[in-house]
């Protein structure tokens, strides 16, 4: 439910009318859900999508033939970082990429050099993972069970089971403004999807008022986080607003390219 809500709020920030025609690159676009979603919706539009996984490409591709929509919709191999930017798109959107790289200005600057004066850029970054403010190196493994293993802390992780590890950045509003801007964006919106109060830590030597008070505080971000995770879109966005965006859990930023 939350993916869904997050590509629909991704959506409404391209503003796509129903006979809305042209070409829109995805980059990073994974399995495919975002691009196939709107090949199904706007018949008129031609999709480019490339990700770095040639199985995630693969299995995009599949998808796009049962949806019956591979006659216009293109996947490749392909990193953000290096792929040479052959055309102008009229929308290029880039979702929960840019916080699995470490120095992600490079890619967007090539980014941005695959749009045009009128292009819609539309990105979407986490201010929190996993409920938390934390970023860094990850370490994952899958269980036999099949449970999921994410820490950061390599003491944790099971001996004998593959580890797979990955970086994972969070953005602030300031953040991501500064590192658009920088990059030769100029920004029109930015909107907040999900509603998170993050818990406090409590550590062993914390004094009994701090730890009374940090069981507190979680026990009362624990009830908000799970009532408002049901409900809808428009309440997420009337606490993001109350909140000028600081506890949504992800930040959905519409722009275009600044003219110099």
């Amino acid at each position: 439910a939350e993916y869904r809500g997050r590509m629909e709020a991704t959506f409404r920030l391209l503003n796509l009318a129903s006979n809305s025609a042209g070409s829109v690159l995805d980059v990073g676009c994974g399995i495919g859900v975002y691009a196939i979603n709107l090949a199904k919706r706007w018949p008129k539009i031609h999709i480019v999508g490339f990700d770095l996984s040639k199985r995630q490409i693969g299995t995009t591709k599949r998808l796009a033939r049962e949806q019956d929509v591979a006659s216009r919709c293109e996947f490749f191999v392909g990193d953000a970082n290096t792929v040479s930017p052959w055309k102008s798109f009229d929308f290029v959107m880039c979702t929960e990429v840019l916080e699995h790289l470490p120095s992600p200005a490079q890619a967007l600057v090539n980014i941005r050099n695959m749009g045009a004066e009128n292009t819609i850029y539309v990105f979407s970054v986490p201010q929190f993972y996993n409920g938390r403010r934390q970023s860094g190196v990850f370490y994952k493994q899958i269980l036999s069970d099949g449970q999921e293993v994410h820490t950061q802390e390599r003491t944790k992780l099971v001996e004998g089971v593959p580890i797979y590890e990955y970086y994972h950045a969070l953005y602030t509003v300031r953040d991501v403004s500064n590192l658009l801007q920088s990059c030769g964006f100029e920004i029109e919106q930015i909107v907040g999807y999900g509603f998170v109060i993050p818990p406090w830590r409590i550590s062993v030597g914390d004094s009994v008022l701090k730890r009374i008070t940090a069981h507190a505080h979680n026990a009362v971000a624990k009830t908000v986080n799970f009532s408002v995770g049901h409900l809808s879109h428009s309440v997420h966005r009337y606490f993001n607003r109350l909140f000028n965006q600081r506890q949504a859990s992800n930040l959905i930023i519409r722009c275009h390219q600044r003219q110099v």
